[in-house]
């Protein structure tokens, strides 16, 4: 392999190849559009390096790093990964990510114009945020974005293309997308919590300047963010939405039949996690089938909160269960071995002051009777969950 020390300004590349292209501080530019510079092995623009590209430029990892500046409006092939460590200006050009394996993006904070994704194989990792303006476009069969804990940012009404239930965004725990809505348009969100699960929303308003943020959740949890998943009559994902204040949503939330968790698919509703507790629009309705995933929508949604979708006789029927800790009965307090629970369906659990669940019982009927024999004497937090994942709790004292 040879390095290329560059000392000269290049006004205009017609055609030129290179095993490798090193700039150490000089000024480099493919100023006609029909320029182009194959370098089969990396580019690395350094030391206050000006490379500017108006027409195309291939190789295998871009490094653009002390001080440099890359600029231009031209093609960007890049078959391995993208380093920007200084200065990239996007002007209107496009990046295409083209290479096997794993492609690792670093951006430095710089956006981007126009992403393409043309990869045969292997996932898009960020190692930052990453900033768009006008379209990322998908072009694999099987490529994933992994957000890797970083955020996906939209701006100016940019546009996601070409993602499917094979090729979308992963947001895994901690990545977020964000996006600009327009008024009375919708939007649509292709993600999914990991490599098995594809779960995208679309998402309308009618009101205008509204930023929204997405990210998905691995389950749909009886705590909203956390607790314990739900195992019956659930879809097994959901959505964390962060919106401006005061914005009202239309939503439609998406899912495959590997999701469904002894789920009626002709009896589901959206709800929302609100308050402490979990919120449904008060009647079920049959879920819509879209091509090999099936969705339910929900109107008025509040902009800020997690949804999820939840089935049978407790969506309709969680209000009449019970809607608040008032309504949740206990007796004797304090107990010694017996404690009787009334005004509770579901399941029921008993908490110590460290959190642990020490008793762990379902509620057949409108009253339950809970053994605390063998528990230490105390101050204890019962919850009851009803079908729905609507929660109320109550203090409890053991005694001897």
């Amino acid at each position: 392999m040879r390095n290329i020390l560059l000392k000269i300004s290049l006004l205009c590349l017609p055609w030129l190849a290179s095993a490798q292209l090193y700039n150490d501080g000089s000024i480099i530019a493919v100023s006609d559009s029909n320029g182009q510079l194959f370098v089969d092995g990396p580019l690395t623009n350094t030391n206050a390096g000006e490379l500017t590209n108006n027409g195309q430029l291939t190789m295998s990892d871009l490094n653009n790093e002390s001080d440099a500046t890359l600029q231009g409006n031209g093609l960007y092939v890049v078959n391995g990964n993208w380093n920007n460590a200084a200065q990239y200006l996007a002007g209107t050009s496009t990046v295409s990510l083209s290479g096997t394996g794993t492609t690792e993006v670093a951006t430095h904070g710089n956006g981007f114009y126009r992403v393409e994704i043309s990869k045969p194989d292997g996932n898009v990792k960020l190692l930052s945020n990453f900033v768009l303006s006008s379209v990322l476009a998908n072009f694999s069969s099987n490529t994933k974005i992994d957000l890797n804990g970083h955020t996906l940012q939209m701006f100016n009404v940019a546009m996601l293309l070409g993602f499917h239930e094979n090729s979308y965004i992963m947001t895994g725990d901690n990545g977020w997308i964000g996006a600009q809505l327009e008024a009375n348009t919708t939007t649509l969100f292709p993600v999914g919590y990991d490599e098995t699960s594809y779960n995208p929303i679309e998402v309308s308003t009618n009101d205008t300047g509204v930023e929204l943020g997405v990210h998905c959740l691995k389950h749909l949890y009886d705590g909203g963010d956390n607790g314990a998943p739900f195992s019956t009559d659930a879809v097994d994902a959901a959505w964390q939405l962060d919106c401006t204040d005061g914005a009202i949503l239309d939503v439609k939330t998406f899912w495959s039949a590997a999701d469904e968790l002894s789920f009626d698919r002709n009896d589901c509703a959206i709800g929302n996690w609100e308050g402490g507790t979990w919120h449904f629009d008060g009647s079920g309705g049959p879920a819509a089938a879209d091509g090999n995933l099936f969705s339910q929508t929900r109107s008025g949604v509040s902009a800020t909160g997690i949804i999820g979708v939840r089935s049978g006789s407790g969506v309709t029927a969680a209000g009449e269960q019970f809607s608040d800790a008032s309504q949740l009965s206990v007796y004797p307090t304090p107990a010694m071995d017996k404690l009787t629970v009334s005004n509770a369906f579901g399941e029921l659990r008993l908490f110590d002051l460290s959190g642990r669940v020490v008793l762990l019982q379902a509620a057949s009927g409108p009253t339950a009777e809970l053994d605390l024999q063998g528990l230490p004497t105390g101050a204890y937090l019962l919850q009851a969950i009803s079908a729905n994942g609507q929660m109320a709790s109550s203090k409890v004292f053991k005694v001897d």
